[in-house]
């Protein structure tokens, strides 16, 4: 036996049904405003609702909206204020909570109301972040994988027109790199490295200290994946934009790193040459004589060189001289 609602629609599509018929019969199956249902099976009975009751419904579910963003805004604050305390299961309690709130909220939305929640961006980092540090990778990576979708769509990565400006964005991408590092997707990290370099430029201009420090990290990314060549081509480009707009200690920073990188490629007069001024520089800015300047390189290359001597990038700037008496024998056998 067919349903009211079906009988109804068969009168709305008759030929023989009267206009006032048609019309009745679409309103009687127009959601009610008070339970949602069609109005001829509804609380209402298909009686019209009088205003003023519509009125009460209307104010309760806008008062029962505004609670739930308050909650949610409530559980975000707490999220945010354990992640600076470094208490990352409660931050993944109160993220967990809020984001799922706003996923509710997502599937509720209609037609025509934006798809970004900007809420849920914060609350995804949070959420990436805080299951590495708890080792929950699984849960880690689809948080992850919702994050990437909202930072292409955010960024125009997926060949779309960016929402976000090229400052925000290029920022967004930096962080997004940096978690696929952290749960060891390092093709991926390169990719949204790569996009925040070209952000970067955008944003703050080629010759700018932010596209240097982007020309940096892309280069400490590559070099950590062997592609020792590429890395060697940003961290050029890094000192040159060191030597223009930054301090003497970044541009001995940035020779030291062509040095060792000129060394794995094997180099030896050029890696020399990128060490023995990266040593001359620092000498200068620490205001010693030569002998100490070596003496304190010594303490800092034995402190934080890389075990694997693959030449990763790196902050520290002394070269020892006994590391440069090794560079001077290797380019007198390559000779």
């Amino acid at each position: 036996m067919a349903s009211p609602d079906e009988l109804d629609a068969a009168s709305v599509a008759s030929p023989h049904a009267s206009p006032e018929h048609r019309d009745g019969a679409r309103e009687a199956t127009e959601p009610c405003v008070v339970c949602g249902g069609p109005t001829v099976l509804c609380c209402s009975g298909g009686r019209e609702i009088p205003a003023f009751k519509q009125e009460i419904v209307l104010a309760g579910r806008e008062h029962a909206i505004k609670g739930a963003e308050e909650k949610r805004e409530q559980l975000r604050a707490a999220a945010v204020a354990a992640s600076r305390d470094r208490r990352y299961m409660d931050v993944l309690d109160s993220a967990m909570q809020a984001y799922q709130m706003g996923s509710a909220e997502s599937r509720r939305r209609t037609a025509g109301e934006p798809d970004v929640d900007l809420n849920q961006l914060v609350e995804l980092l949070l959420l990436a972040r805080a299951t590495h540090v708890a080792g929950e990778h699984a849960s880690g990576l689809k948080y992850l994988d919702h994050l990437a979708k909202m930072v292409d769509s955010l960024t125009g990565a997926d060949g779309n027109l960016p929402i976000f400006h090229p400052c925000s964005a290029a920022t967004l991408l930096l962080c997004t790199a940096e978690l696929c590092l952290l749960f060891g997707q390092q093709e991926r990290a390169t990719d949204y490295s790569r996009a925040y370099l070209a952000m970067a430029r955008l944003a703050h201009g080629e010759g700018s200290p932010a596209a240097g420090d982007a020309y940096g990290f892309h280069a400490a990314l590559l070099t950590r994946r062997g592609s020792l060549e590429e890395a060697l081509h940003h961290t050029m480009m890094m000192l040159q934009v060191r030597q223009r707009c930054g301090s003497e200690k970044s541009v001995a920073d940035a020779h030291w790193n062509i040095g060792v990188l000129l060394r794995e490629l094997h180099q030896y007069t050029s890696a020399l040459e990128s060490l023995e001024s990266s040593r001359e520089i620092y000498s200068r800015c620490s205001g010693e004589g030569l002998e100490t300047s070596q003496t304190e390189s010594r303490r800092s290359i034995e402190g934080g060189r890389p075990a694997s001597g693959r030449g990763e990038p790196r902050g520290s700037m002394g070269v020892p001289s006994d590391l440069v008496q090794r560079m001077e024998l290797e380019v007198q056998k390559a000779r």
